[in-house]
């Protein structure tokens, strides 16, 4: 709930949550392989770290190609450490339509970089 509420709610009524420290994203990673088969495009957005070692990812994710893509996360890439994760839709539109876009919330026991370096060949 939080991180779907520090994209879409209004500022007033974001609360930060006592022991999420928030990570520097300074050079945002382009995936163009997360999910297989399929021409989609996830972004870091946002990320927070817990002391307890656990992660909190925003993710923007954009179909690229023209056949509409469902985010089943039993078939994506780069989930290596994923404990849950949300989408605020689970199916992406083809390029260029009305929902050809998604954020994707993740929470895991790595870093989003973490992961891709992890999944990578």
């Amino acid at each position: 709930r939080f991180g779907m509420q520090k994209v879409y709610a209004p500022k007033r009524l974001i609360r930060d949550l006592p022991g999420l420290t928030e990570v520097t994203v300074r050079n945002p990673v382009v995936v163009h392989d997360m999910i297989p088969g399929a021409l989609a495009e996830a972004m870091q957005w946002k990320e927070w770290s817990t002391p307890d070692g656990r992660y909190l990812t925003i993710l923007a994710v954009r179909n690229m190609g023209v056949s509409p893509i469902t985010l089943d996360p039993r078939y994506r890439r780069h989930s290596r450490g994923e404990i849950a994760s949300t989408p605020y839709t689970n199916t992406l539109a083809p390029r260029g339509s009305p929902g050809d876009s998604t954020t994707l919330v993740i929470i895991s026991s790595v870093s989003w970089n973490d992961a891709i370096s992890i999944t990578s060949p």
